[in-house]
């Protein structure tokens, strides 16, 4: 049996992973092979909204774009370090300036997640209200820095409280992360309450950190107004330094001019930015010259953040609107109408994960909801775009990219993906490979045309320069 308990969104991989309980709940399908999703049980549907969010954030923010960006960034300074097998090698190393953008990158990102912070908070076993006594921001620099280029600065809001467990002293920090789930957490909740249903209690860190954030630095703020300064704050290149500069300006804003303030403020930051993000989409979409699907893909993700963003400067915060169509439609019509609203807007691929009790072939299953008409060859660009940043990731470390020799991740974070997901006939025959180097799939003789999804990703990494005939 599988021991996956809790919904999760993998940023990197613009990828939703639903556990049996949630996934056998939510979706159906019919003995054609057709998909139906139901979200009429609220608490369901919230779960799913809540990962959905953060796609969302993904695809409409600058900080989202920035993560996908970067990771694009990684796998193509990483293409240098393979061998006709696909495999990174020590003995090629990377120019001065794209080791130290590999170590950058990698720095930065883990900086701005924070996720190690709070990892032994006493707030995560906990979900009561933390009392905040004090805060403080605190600006680091990162330790690698571009050749020729100043070191970048990132900040982190450091808060002191009162635990509500003991009442001892503790400290929390509040970055990218928490904001992200904060906001994702308060669209739930408001999502729940639309449809006359108590929130499921959820543990204080990371989800209720922003509220306690915002609620310590204006006293009388308002739900709306905390996800409102969130989603502006994630708008700018430093979202923690910039969400505490919106709150305690906005002690001085009336609360009933605080939303129109807000959305303004939003506009403002989105036209400073507008500049680096146009830059940013055509860079990205540049290291893709030739038509093929792994290309395709990246640019249909980066075709949908730019209009997703456009979408901002019209409406702000549109995920309030949303909400506000759902509780305003007819109760028993409201999942119907969620579901039409989050493939209007565009949903990643979602992975059910089903019971096992063995290693049964094609358990789980991948859904491209919302996209009926999509074509097999731009599914099998995401699934490939998938296999190669995850293959890209294995390697990551902070001394730059490792030998695959030498990698150090754990088995189950070498599997293949798609491990319980796949059809191909690799993983019927030698799963041994797939479950613990599926790289090496790169080296089994292969019709290019039945290639499964891993060996394709490896395949497309290998160096541009290079024409290698061999593996086919």
């Amino acid at each position: 049996m599988k021991n996956e308990k809790s919904p999760s969104y993998v940023a990197d991989l613009l990828f939703i992973k639903l556990p049996p309980q949630i996934a056998g709940g939510l979706f159906a399908v019919d003995v054609d092979g057709n998909a139906s999703l139901d979200l009429s049980n609220p608490h369901l549907a919230g779960y799913l909204f809540h990962e959905w969010i953060h796609y969302v954030h993904n695809t409409s923010t600058l900080n989202g774009l920035y993560a996908f960006a970067s990771m694009i960034n990684l796998w193509a300074n990483f293409r240098h370090k393979l061998d006709d097998r696909g495999q990174s090698v020590d003995a090629r190393v990377l120019t001065a300036y794209a080791s130290a953008s590999v170590k950058r990158t990698h720095l930065y990102r883990k900086e701005a997640a924070r996720l190690e912070r709070n990892e032994s908070s006493p707030l995560r076993n906990t979900t009561s209200a933390v009392t905040i006594v004090s805060v403080k921001e605190r600006t680091e620099a990162l330790p690698e820095r571009l050749p020729g280029h100043e070191s970048e600065r990132l900040t982190v809001v450091v808060c002191e409280a009162t635990s509500p467990i003991d009442q001892s002293p503790i400290t929390f920090e509040v970055g990218a992360v928490e904001i992200l789930e904060g906001v994702a957490f308060l669209l739930e909740e408001k999502l729940l309450m639309a449809n006359e249903e108590l929130p499921t209690p959820i543990r204080t860190a990371p989800y209720k950190l922003l509220q306690s954030l915002a609620r310590y630095t204006v006293e009388d703020i308002e739900n709306d107004q905390v996800i409102a300064a969130g989603i502006a704050a994630l708008q700018t290149d430093d979202p923690p330094r910039t969400l505490l500069l919106i709150l305690r300006e906005m002690n001085v804003i009336a609360v009933d001019a605080r939303m129109t303030w807000l959305e303004e403020l939003a506009e403002a930051y989105l036209a400073q930015y507008g500049p680096l993000i146009l830059e940013t989409i055509n860079k990205t979409a540049a290291q893709f010259p030739i038509s093929e699907p792994m290309g395709s893909a990246v640019k249909e993700l980066l075709g949908i953040i730019s209009g997703k963003i456009a979408l901002r400067m019209r409406a702000p915060f549109f995920e309030l609107a949303m909400l506000k169509q759902v509780k305003e439609e007819e109760k028993k019509h409201r999942g119907d109408l969620l579901g039409r609203i989050i493939a209007e807007y565009s949903c990643p691929r979602i992975l059910a994960i089903a019971d096992r009790c063995d290693d049964q072939v094609s358990e789980d299953q991948i859904f491209h909801w919302g996209r009926p008409s999509v074509s097999q060859e731009a599914l099998f660009g995401a699934q490939k775009l998938h296999a190669a940043l995850h293959y890209v990731l294995l390697h990551l470390s902070d001394e730059g990219f490792l030998a695959t020799d030498k990698i150090t991740a754990s088995e189950e974070r070498r599997r293949c993906p798609f491990y319980d997901a796949c059809t191909y006939e690799l993983r019927g025959e030698q799963p041994d490979i797939c479950a613990r180097r599926p790289w090496e799939s790169l080296a089994v003789p292969t019709d290019p045309l039945e290639a499964c999804w891993y060996r394709a990703g490896v395949r497309a990494t290998r160096p541009p320069q290079e024409e290698v005939a061999s593996p086919a």
